[in-house]
């Protein structure tokens, strides 16, 4: 409330008269309802502040509005106003850095509220275009365009924006231009594999962001008057990216001495890989594809000349310099010593939660401080945006999402009764809940369910590979009470199956003794342990070192010996292992046949990992990086997989002094062995045994098996584990039969009569399962992006036309796969169809999507490239580009074309119908040789037709050397041009053109459609080589136009020509050499050209012989050359004697005309 000025108070004054019940509170545009403590303390505030008098106030115009001595270098704008609102601590004027205390400062916190408030909104001067075909003056004139509509303006901004109180929130905000230009529209039906894959290829080569990524950054923007919204995206979709999108938009205008505005809360184990998100080195051709593009290779000044470590150490500097990234407990702890301790509050900040499910509110200490720490900031803060990001926000108790919605509402500082109870006793949603949740989605929550299944792999049951799996429900609880009646059909709603493994007669035993279970505890974990392995009569740590096993201190990892009374106690068979844990050896003998990775995960150590890891041991494994846990494990019927001669596994969990249990080993060196494409089939790790810490932000790619070995009570554990595996693009590598992953949630049981812990964990999961699935349904139905996200939450089986598809599991089993989803995960997207309203759509609203478009620009570019195809049409550009916004498409290919650069080492020219893509050497100037236009029209003009002809005529009917003699010494370079030119674009040849024709392609000046096959061309002659060129460059008519040929094209027409020797050495030569030799007419204007014939001599010279012009010669030395060449000596004209002795020179082949290549036929 500090920020309350009199010119605020003003607003707050007049807006009480029009809404006295429910005034806007002017610092946050929201409603604020009268007699609530906002609006008591505004009222306080604006008592003590002066009046302003409106009738003084003078209009904004041209002129300054205040009189008061000022300290900037010219008036304010409204223009420069916002642009300092959107950076209070940078001067809009100089963007030099301004300090709260300096004058600049206060007279613009002084004046802007004034200019902004009195300024009236402009209107809208040109509609936007519709998608239309793109036109060359559409590219080559949209910068001008960019700029004229820069200067519109939306804009009050109180009645542009919708206002969140508003019933129709969603649907005012869906019908606003900027934010529906986000849509993604229907995917194409498929009706082949290859559709399917092309589809699949499109979607998972190389890195784009997602449109559903640069709508949340536009939404919580500066621009935008929203500050709060729950991500909720599956697994694997990019929450991670799209945080980060949303906080770069906030460091635009960041200086590294300033404090970090992003805040960002989030587990320990997946620091590294948000900031990995944000920059991760590589090399530097592919850089760019990555969340933030190539930005922090141009803040960190970086080039492939700098070390690893030094890349790093910039990095990780300029990554501190812009956000402060905490541990839950971290924060917690930041915040109540440096904000609540002191008395201050947090302004102007990004909050960012990453796996906001841990930090709702619960039992444990830590979980109380980090939760109400997050409180106080929603409650006091100002100005700041939360972003809180989860998979599973009914992570446990679907009322879980309450604690993250409570948070959000806080921020706002919106009073919204949050109801109790969402479930009625029969399980049945309350309509309260329902109509609360509705309206929250549509405000709050944005959702991508992440099953897309172009770039995700397909999630089968065991039972697909025919691995048995719990088929009914079991009656009875463990102590003989019968389960509740709610949970008769539990079992349906686990559509993946539970595989059972039956329980091995010492956990028979220790369960008997023990009776461990209390039905009256739903999260009863004690009795899971021994579901999974006893040792003998003890179970975790203590039964694993006491029993069965004992530390060898003499090893600098973790190692174990048995003791001798349980020697080769899990070895993996009936008589030792089946004894004391038959789910251990279930798994061990299932991943015998297993094709490819398989990840095994347990919350346990000592009950879970470890005797796995001593069973795969005893399998033939060894761990990878380390030493094996069990010395020298002896090694029956050895496991043998095809192409993998000794298979290794390893572990991903938190090191400790204690167990040593990484050994010399690391998560993340681990996860790059895991994820190189060498191991795509687990050649060099096969098995990843995962603990809880490495349960959340790790990306484990190519994964066709994930095993749970103990129960959970509830799923959304489960689904963050699964979430490892099936990730976006995280099996592209692998043929699309193979793109499946198998999962098995283990549960062991005695009989169908009695449940186990396990399975009584299971039936609890499973009504959670039901529980989360309605609240799902609902965010699903409303969620604030439903319309614009529909077509990539939901894939019909209608749109796959292909039928069932041929696969096979992990086991090797084939079956034919369905694709597409269920009809009751269609959105309904409850929403008004409103007008589109354009008022404030320009090119700042939209620029940000173009990179989207450039990015996939350069991958159709690289592909045309690839084909060795140098041209792309505006009709093929707008084939593929065909959903894309019109304004967007011409924006991205501005930003393409030179002299921007799309793709290193080439320039992209617009020209007509088309970009023409021109490779630029690095050390050589650049030629544009595309369109060449050596045809010029003026000079054509000029040109008569039957001069032409009349000289040329009469050597039709004679030798063909005689014809092209004359045609070489009659001819200029302006009627050579017009002869190609009327050769080249006419469908009918006069007879005398034919002929002229064949003269020119003898000598390879015409180019034949038959030279270059792969153009395809239907037209006899499809290009020239200029004969008044001395350099040798083909060019091909298109259109008009001429352009240079591609590589490829180039490469086909020398294979179909010859080189012809310009000349010998003439010193050991008897007879003179002939040459054609090309010569401005007049030297002064050099414009026009025309053929010299000269004579190189034979015998010795002194110095380069360059060739002497025949008709400089006198009458003895011509009769001499037609003496030496055994021609009698007829009396002629100087002229017609070197005719002669060039049509002689040519029939003994020694003439050069241009070109130097000729055809082979």
């Amino acid at each position: 409330m500090d920020k309350l000025t009199p010119e605020l108070c003003h607003k707050w004054r007049q807006n009480k008269l029009l809404n006295p019940d429910e005034p806007i509170n002017p610092l946050t545009k929201y409603k604020v309802k009268k007699g609530k403590a906002t609006y008591r303390e505004i009222e306080r505030i604006c008592k003590k502040l002066p009046e302003i008098n409106e009738t003084k106030e003078e209009p904004a115009s041209a002129k300054p509005i205040f009189n008061k001595k000022t300290y900037l270098s010219k008036p304010l704008t409204k223009d420069l106003c916002l642009l300092w609102m959107a950076n209070k601590y940078k001067n809009p004027i100089t963007n030099y850095t301004i300090s709260e205390k300096s004058p600049i400062f206060k007279e613009l916190a002084r004046d802007c509220p004034r200019i902004l408030n009195a300024s009236p909104p402009k209107p809208n001067k040109s509609p936007v275009k519709s998608a239309s075909p793109i036109k060359y003056d559409d590219v080559t004139d949209i910068k001008e365009e960019i700029d004229d509509n820069e200067n519109h303006d939306n804009d009050n901004d109180k009645q542009y924006f919708p206002d969140i109180e508003d019933n129709d929130f969603k649907s005012k905000l869906m019908a606003m231009k900027e934010i529906n230009v986000h849509k993604i529209n229907k995917y194409d039906d498929i009706i082949t594999i290859d559709d399917f894959e092309r589809k699949a290829n499109e979607l998972c080569t190389g890195f784009d962001k997602s449109f559903f990524q640069y709508l949340m950054g536009h939404y919580l923007s500066y621009r935008m008057p929203y500050k709060s919204m729950l991500i909720y995206y599956s697994v694997g979709v990019g929450k991670t990216c799209t945080a980060i999108t949303i906080a770069e938009t906030f460091l635009i205008s960041h200086n590294s001495y300033e404090e970090p505005k992003i805040w960002v809360i989030m587990p320990v184990s997946i620091e590294d890989g948000f900031k990995q998100q944000i920059f991760k080195r590589g090399d530097y051709n592919t850089i760019s594809e990555q969340c933030t593009g190539d930005l922090y290779v141009k803040l960190g000044q970086l080039n492939d000349k700098l070390t690893d470590a030094e890349v790093d150490k910039r990095i990780k500097k300029i990554i501190k310099s812009r956000y402060q990234i905490f541990t839950y407990e971290g924060f917690a702890t930041f915040y109540e010593n440096n904000y609540i301790a002191k008395g201050k509050v947090a302004t102007d900040k990004i909050i960012i939660v990453d796996e906001a499910h841990n930090i709702r509110q619960g039992n444990s200490e830590d979980k109380k401080r980090v939760y109400n720490s997050l409180i106080e900031v929603a409650k006091t803060g100002v100005n700041n945006k939360l972003i809180l990001l989860s998979a599973t926000p009914m992570y446990n108790e679907p009322t879980d999402i309450y604690d993250l919605i409570e948070l959000l509402l806080l921020n706002d500082r919106r009073d919204i009764k949050i109801p109790k109870n969402i479930f009625d006793d029969n399980n049945n949603i309350n309509k309260n809940a329902k109509e609360f949740l509705i309206n929250i989605a549509s405000n709050y929550i944005s959702y991508l369910r992440g099953k897309n299944p172009f770039n995700f792999a397909f999630k089968l049951s065991p039972s697909n590979s025919g691995v048995p799996i719990l088929s009914k429900v079991i009656p009875l609880t463990e102590n003989g009470n019968p389960i509740e009646a709610i949970d008769n059909n539990w079992v349906d709603k686990v559509k993946d199956g539970i595989v059972i493994s039956k329980l091995g007669s010492a956990q028979l035993k220790y369960l008997e003794d023990k009776k461990l279970v209390d039905e009256n505890i739903q999260n009863n974990f004690k009795g899971l342990q021994p579901m999974n392995i006893v040792y003998d009569n003890s179970i975790g740590s203590k039964g694993f070192y006491n029993k069965f096993f004992r530390r060898n201190a003499d090893k600098d990892s973790f190692s174990v010996s048995y003791n001798p009374k349980y020697t080769d106690a899990l070895m993996p068979d009936d008589k030792h292992l089946g004894l004391y844990s038959g789910k251990i050896l279930n798994i061990l003998n299932i991943i015998r046949k297993t094709k490819g990775i398989t990840i095994i995960y347990s919350k346990y150590l000592h009950s879970g990992i470890i005797p796995v890891a001593i069973g795969l041991e005893h399998m033939g494994y060894s761990r990878y990086g380390t030493d094996n846990i069990l010395a020298d494990a002896n090694v029956n019927n050895r496991v043998a997989y095809d192409g993998i001669k000794n298979p290794r596994y390893c572990i991903l969990t938190s090191d400790n002094q204690d167990t040593k249990i990484m050994g010399g080993t690391t998560i993340s060196k681990l996860i790059n062995i895991i994820n190189n494409p060498s191991n795509i089939y687990g050649n060099d790790i096969k098995v990843i045994l995962m603990t809880p810490v490495a349960g959340e932000g790790l990306n484990i790619f190519n994964v066709r098996e994930i095993h749970l070995l103990e129960a959970w009570y509830h799923f959304n554990r489960i689904d963050q584990i699964i979430g490892r595996g099936i990730r976006n693009c995280s099996h592209k590598r692998l043929p699309i039969n193979e793109r499946n992953v198998t999962v098995f949630m283990h549960c062991a049981i005695e009989n169908y009569e009695k449940e186990t812990a396990d399975v009584h964990a299971y039936r609890i999961s499973s009504r959670k399962l039901h529980q989360s699935y309605l609240i799902d349904a609902i965010i699903r139905n409303n969620s604030i992006d439903c319309s614009l996200f529909k077509n990539i939450n939901y894939f019909p089986k209608s749109m796959f036309k292909l039928g069932p598809i041929p696969i096979q599991t992990s086991q090797g089993v084939n079956i034919k796969y369905e694709l597409g989803d269920e009809p009751e995960y269609e959105p309904k997207c409850n929403i008004k169809e409103l007008e589109t309203d354009m008022r404030g759509y320009r090119q700042n609203t939209y620029k940000h999507l173009s990179l989207n478009i450039q990015m996939k620009l350069r991958k159709l570019l690289l592909e045309f490239i690839h084909n060795e195809n140098y041209f792309i049409s505006y009709t093929d550009i707008n084939k593929f580009f065909k959903e894309i916004d019109y304004d967007i498409l011409m924006y991205a290919i501005t930003s393409s074309i030179y002299p921007n650069i799309l793709i290193d080492g080439y320039i992209i020219i617009p020209h007509e119908n088309g970009l023409h893509i021109v490779k630029v050497g690095t050390e050589t100037p650049l030629k544009i040789a595309l369109v060449k236009n050596t045809i010029k029209e003026d000079d054509v003009e000029e040109v008569k037709e039957t001069d032409i002809y009349k000289t040329f005529a009469k050597y039709k009917d004679g030798p063909i050397n005689t014809a092209i003699i004359a045609l070489y010494s009659s001819i200029d370079l302006y009627s050579f041009e017009y002869l190609i030119k009327k050769i080249l674009t006419s469908k009918h040849l006069s007879e005398i053109d034919e002929f002229i024709a064949t003269c020119l392609y003898k000598e390879g000046a015409l180019i034949a459609s038959k030279e270059i096959p792969i153009l395809g061309a239907v037209d006899k002659y499809v290009g020239f080589i200029n004969i008044f060129n001395d350099d040798f460059e083909p060019l091909l008519y298109n259109n008009g136009n001429y352009k240079t040929l591609n590589p490829k094209q180039k490469e086909q027409l020398l294979k179909n020509r010859r080189y012809i020797n310009l000349a010998p050495d003439m010193s050991k030569e008897k007879l003179h050499w002939g040459l054609f030799v090309p010569d401005y007419i007049d030297k002064k204007e050099k414009k026009n050209k025309h053929n010299l014939f000269k004579i190189l001599t034979a015998g010795v010279a002194y110095g380069k012989k360059t060739g002497i012009v025949c008709t400089s010669l006198h009458k003895p030395q011509h009769i001499k050359i037609l003496s030496d060449l055994g021609i009698p000596n007829n009396k002629l004209t100087k002229e017609k004697y070197c005719i002669t002795i060039a049509n002689e020179l040519y029939k003994i082949n020694r003439i050069t005309l241009n070109p130097p290549w000729k055809p082979l036929s």
